[in-house]
């Protein structure tokens, strides 16, 4: 990324994003994980499978990469990544895969299987869209939609320059570290900018919640001085009304985006487990497990450890998906 050019985060190792796995694993592991966690009585086991993309069938007709992503080098004249790499999400019945462009796939949740690739342009007059559902880039309340406008561009110009001089897109992003952030409020009664707020530099990834209550608009967000958060990776908890905070944290170890699973017929908001897919840095890049923490008091209280044959990948985002007790 534009404006760091030397290693932020000295213990974090940045691999971990760029890792991918060369073997697929078909039928569950029992004891060692990543990709899918099946939890049953008592027992976790763990497997993984490739996505059936274009952008995969044309990397292995080819026998390298041929197709741009974020972070990948790209070669003029190829189209874009159809690599749905971001989350899952379900839709009544049906599991889908997402990236932040227009095209998802379908996947069994049983087997991993690629069932069905849709382009959501054929339908929507859509581009792009959030590839995590259960959270917002921008809030929205009962008369407002709410902008945040951080000082972190993508430069169209930088982009083009990247594909001619074969450099990954991740570097056309540009972070202003003198420039204030806006708060917007837009009216959701007529689309017009009610009113716009001036804040210090903060960087964040995405709202954690936005309502208005007793005339006042309140705005949570997980923030950072500047864009340097990317290279780090740890859960914390904040307490909305003390400022409190409880964080997890292990060395070398990197965990997916906290799940929360309420205990049943629970009273508290906290009352529950958090679920995390954790992958190593160094010589443990063939190991993924799954994390139970005690979302009260951010202690771990379980773990399923697996050794994979081949780096394990690491996990953004994920989703929890209960099964009908009979």
């Amino acid at each position: 990324m534009a404006e760091f050019q030397k290693k932020l985060y000295p213990n974090c190792d940045s691999s971990i994003w760029l890792r991918s796995c060369e073997e697929e694993i078909n039928e569950p592991l029992e004891g060692k994980i990543t990709g899918k966690f099946a939890i049953h009585n008592g027992t976790v086991t763990y497997q993984c499978r490739f996505l059936r993309t274009n952008t995969l069938k044309k990397n292995r007709a080819a026998n390298r990469i041929v197709v741009t992503e974020v972070a990948a080098i790209f070669k003029p004249g190829e189209s874009l990544s159809d690599n749905a790499m971001i989350s899952v999400y379900p839709f009544g019945d049906e599991i889908y895969a997402f990236t932040e462009g227009p095209v998802i796939h379908r996947v069994d949740p049983v087997t991993l299987d690629t069932m069905e690739r849709k382009n959501l342009m054929e339908n929507l007059a859509l581009v792009n869209h959030t590839s995590h559902p259960h959270v917002m880039p921008n809030g929205v309340t009962e008369n407002y939609f709410v902008i945040v406008e951080q000082p972190l561009t993508v430069s169209l110009l930088g982009v083009l320059q990247n594909q001619l001089s074969n450099e990954p897109l991740a570097s056309s992003l540009i972070w202003y570290p003198k420039h204030e952030t806006h708060i917007v409020l837009i009216s959701r009664k007529d689309g017009k900018e009610h009113k716009r707020y001036r804040t210090a530099t903060l960087f964040f990834l995405h709202i954690i919640n936005c309502f208005e209550q007793g005339g006042t608009l309140l705005l949570d967000l997980c923030c950072y001085k500047d864009a340097k958060a990317l290279d780090a990776m740890y859960m914390i908890k904040v307490d909305t009304v003390t400022g409190q905070t409880k964080t997890w944290c292990n060395a070398n170890c990197y965990p997916s985006e906290p799940i929360f699973v309420p205990t049943p017929n629970s009273k508290e908001e906290d009352d529950g487990v958090l679920l995390s897919a954790l992958v190593w840095g160094g010589s443990r890049d063939c190991e993924v497990a799954l994390l139970i923490i005690d979302a009260r008091s951010m202690k771990e209280i379980g773990r399923a450890h697996f050794h994979t044959k081949s780096p394990a990948p690491k996990c953004l985002h994920g989703w929890y998906l209960p099964q009908n007790v009979k």
